[in-house]
């Protein structure tokens, strides 16, 4: 697809990326992630189309709700016309090329309101409807609004399509904090087709909507070469007073991108990534070995393991994710041949193969049955190697059936026909306990490298702060609040995100910040037996525990960090405050 502008778009682009050198006092630094929430910025940016003629540009809210000016869409008629799209991803991709864009048609009748361009604030919301693959935020996120003031010389970006022309970014700086009642002025280049664009600041917060060309220095009179935006603060004000704000939907949308419970989904742009993923991958793609993740409940284990699973199945390989826990029946852990029977069940059943190699294991009950099983099946599917995942092995190591299906499971991944640690079939098992059956080398079953997951650092919980877009968070003292827990980091940080909770409720722990947690510290007091409880409150007077079965068992309530039973603390400050008001 080619640009159906004239404008010149490399001339654009190289304008765009001038660099801007200050330097004193290093204040041109920037962290990198800033690239990414940039990018993740541009991507709700569109270009607005009626009657095949580029109007302007708008982005995309919480909601479906898109924003542009009032004098781009001045009515709910303009909007509503079948000839009026949004159409994203109009934009020079990596290869040079233009892919195809997304396009979206406006649907006023489920949402329109508009401030006028003369003696108003210049602005209109308009819901989108879906297209062919779903609606536009979970495409293409959203751009989240809250009343972010600009000041003097503060940097600022426009994202915008300038005559039409695909997307691109200019930078500047704020010349006029005050060009006017509700206005911000900006030296930063923009063209017809930019009006309605968001004008956002150096952490990618929205600090105006881009109004017009001022063409003189609103102070002194003099000629220059500036535009002007709405401050976005008037905007928030607008949408409130038109019965709309917070946007509908807001809380569902950024739940959908970011729930704070169970495991991610491996395309989420939510996911932080620690060093242990690529860790991870190396063992299977390089080292040809197994691998255990181990680490307390809550902590991103799945999530990780489901992401490796995913990057592998990219690579080709086969891939079976088998829950202990939920896959299997009690019946299955009476013996090790019964367990292992309904594993080669599972694996038939989710590789969709020919059941001879069932039928055979079925029919033999040896030592060595199921690597005969494995062998089989890998002649039925010759070229790909598999990977089986096991979460929580922690109930098949304390069960009946542990010592002959672990037998099993090692007699085919140690067998030295193809079969092992260079051959077909590998293992990624889960785990919050260690088993006992471990090798001398340290290995999990004998079969699998342990590699402990802990809770997120500083800096890993910086990025997942970034992403939410909270502006300036005291990130050590929420480290020191919260531990790095990745279940109650994603929990405060959508609540901080949509005005539920504040840092300073978080600090004092009051009663917002007790209503937000007081379900999860209700279901985790319940695991609770007096015993325990009193186990927990000796070891938040400084004793130590008096066993490996009291670390053990506040390891598996993900209460406790994963250390050496004798060096075990309190997870997080947050557990160390609340918690023992649920307890028994």
């Amino acid at each position: 697809m080619s640009p159906d502008s004239g404008i010149q778009y490399q001339n654009l682009s190289a304008q765009a990326v001038q660099p801007q050198q200050h330097t004193q006092g290093g204040r041109s630094f920037r962290p990198v992630m800033d690239f990414e929430l940039g990018t993740k910025r541009a991507r709700c940016v569109a270009r607005i189309i009626r009657a095949g003629k580029v109007e302007g540009t708008g982005f995309l809210l919480a909601g479906n709700w898109l924003m542009t000016n009032n004098h781009v869409l001045p009515d709910a008629g303009s909007a509503g016309d079948p000839q009026t799209t949004a159409q994203f991803n109009y934009q020079l991709n990596e290869a040079g090329d233009f892919p195809d864009p997304a396009q979206f048609h406006l649907d006023p009748a489920a949402g329109f309101h508009t401030s006028p361009f003369k003696d108003g604030e210049d602005w209109t919301v308009v819901r989108l409807r879906a297209n062919s693959k779903g609606d536009a935020n979970s495409q293409f996120g959203f751009v989240p609004l809250g009343e972010v003031e600009a000041g003097k010389d503060d940097a600022v970006h426009i994202i915008q399509h300038p005559e039409g022309a695909p997307k691109v970014f200019s930078s500047g700086r704020v010349t006029h904090a005050q060009a006017g009642p509700n206005r911000v002025a900006y030296d930063v280049e923009t063209l017809g087709g930019s009006s309605g664009a968001p004008v956002f600041n150096s952490g990618w917060r929205v600090v105006a909507l881009h109004h017009a060309e001022l063409g003189r220095d609103p102070v002194t009179g003099e000629r220059k070469q500036l535009n002007q935006g709405i401050h976005i603060g008037a905007v928030v004000a607008g949408l409130k007073a038109a019965g709309v704000w917070p946007l509908a939907d807001s809380r569902q949308t950024r739940r959908r991108l970011a729930h704070d419970s169970g495991p991610m989904s491996p395309a989420s742009e939510w996911y932080v990534t620690r060093e242990v993923d690529a860790q991870v991958l190396d063992y299977f793609r390089n080292d040809g070995i197994s691998a255990a993740l181990r680490g307390g409940t809550q902590m991103g284990k799945t999530s990780l393991a489901l992401r490796t699973c995913d990057a592998l199945r990219m690579d080709g390989w086969l891939v079976v994710k088998l829950d202990v826990r939920d896959d299997f029946s009690e019946a299955d852990f009476a013996t090790g041949h019964a367990f292992l029977t309904r594993l080669a069940q599972k694996i038939v059943e989710d590789l969709k193969t020919p059941d001879r190699a069932l039928a055979a294991f079925q029919a033999e009950r040896s030592g060595s049955a199921f690597r005969d099983f494995i062998n089989r099946l890998r002649k039925d599917l010759p070229g790909r190697q598999l990977l089986l995942l096991l979460d929580h092995v922690d109930i098949l190591a304390a069960s009946p059936a542990c010592s002959v299906a672990v037998s099993g499971l090692r007699s085919c991944h140690n067998d030295q026909s193809g079969l092992g640690r260079d051959g077909w079939v590998r293992f990624l098992l889960l785990h919050t306990i260690t088993p006992r059956q471990v090798g001398r080398d340290g290995s999990i079953f004998k079969v699998a490298e342990p590699i402990a997951i802990s809770d997120f650092s500083v800096p890993e919980l910086e990025k997942l702060v970034a992403r939410h877009d909270l502006g300036s968070v005291d990130i050590v003292r929420l480290h020191q609040i919260l531990g790095g827990h990745p279940f109650l980091s994603r929990k405060t940080l959508n609540a901080m995100a949509e005005g539920a909770l504040s840092f300073d409720d978080l600090v004092k722990g009051n009663n917002r910040c007790r209503k937000l947690f007081r379900n999860h510290l209700e279901n985790l007091a319940k695991a609770f037996d007096s015993k325990l409880a009193d186990t927990f409150r000796n070891l938040l007077e400084g004793k130590t525990l008096k066993s490996m079965g009291e670390f053990e068992r506040l390891l598996a309530l993900g209460v406790v960090n994963d250390t050496a039973w004798k060096l075990a603390e309190v997870r997080c400050e947050l557990y160390r405050t609340l918690l023992p008001d649920y307890l028994p």
